[in-house]
This record gives structure tokens, C-alpha cells and sequence, in this order.
């Protein structure tokens, strides 16, 4: 595509990057090529996160206790609003096609209880 010096109408929402040919036809005389794409529109409004987990200690009766993030490694948020989704356990790689789900958001109210766990608590020395 470069070399014919072209882009799609819908500009950065759907890169030739991620492009995939459908079709190719001259027409009748032979003036000019006619080229169809199928390309996914990118979603500006939402971005996938990954998580760094950490654990935390804190004292509770005379113990340390540890708590460890036990929510998914990537995430979708939205910009606005207040849903995220979880996505695959695995990574995203670069140029890959995330098919994000428009049910089953995570609450603001649930996401305390989802993302941390109390791993163990271990007594005090003195």
C-alpha cells in the first residue's frame, strides 16, 4: 500500500497495518485498480491494561499479614465510566485483536473484594 501512496477514509481508527485483503479488480478500461479491505475499526475509548501485582503487609492481631492481587493480568477500561472487563490470562501481544465484551463489567463496588486476597498471616516476633 505504500507504494500506491493510499489510506483508508476512516484514517487512524482503522490502520493498514491491520488490514486484510479481500478483493482486487481493474476496471474496464483498465484506468484504475479497485482493491477491497476488510479493517477493524480501533475503539479510541478504551484502553487495555496490564497489571505489575505486588504484595502488602500489614499487622492484624499480633501478625503480619500478606495480601496478594489476585485479579486478571490484563484489563480493558474504559475512559469514561466506571465498567472494566478482564481479558485473557495471557499477555497481549502487539497487534492483536481484542474482541471486548459490552457484559459482565467489574463494579467499582466489587473490585476490592475480586483483586486482593489475604495470602497468610504469619505471628510477630518479638
Amino acid at each position: 500500500m505504500d507504494y500506491l501512496n493510499s489510506t483508508f477514509p476512516c484514517g487512524d481508527k482503522c490502520p493498514l497495518s491491520f488490514a486484510k485483503p479481500v478483493s482486487l479488480f481493474f476496471t474496464e478500461n483498465k484506468e484504475a485498480i479497485i482493491l477491497s479491505f476488510n479493517a477493524p475499526l480501533i475503539n479510541t475509548e478504551v484502553q487495555v491494561l496490564e497489571a505489575d501485582p505486588f504484595f502488602l503487609k500489614y499487622p492484624e492481631n499480633n501478625k503480619t499479614c500478606t495480601i496478594k492481587y489476585t485479579a486478571p493480568q490484563s484489563l480493558i477500561v474504559r475512559k469514561e465510566g466506571e465498567c472494566i472487563h478482564s481479558i485473557s490470562k495471557d499477555k497481549p501481544k502487539e497487534q492483536t485483536y481484542i474482541v471486548a465484551s459490552t457484559s459482565g463489567c467489574i463494579q467499582k463496588t466489587d473490585r476490592q473484594a475480586k483483586f486482593y486476597s489475604i495470602e497468610n498471616c504469619h505471628a510477630e516476633s518479638s
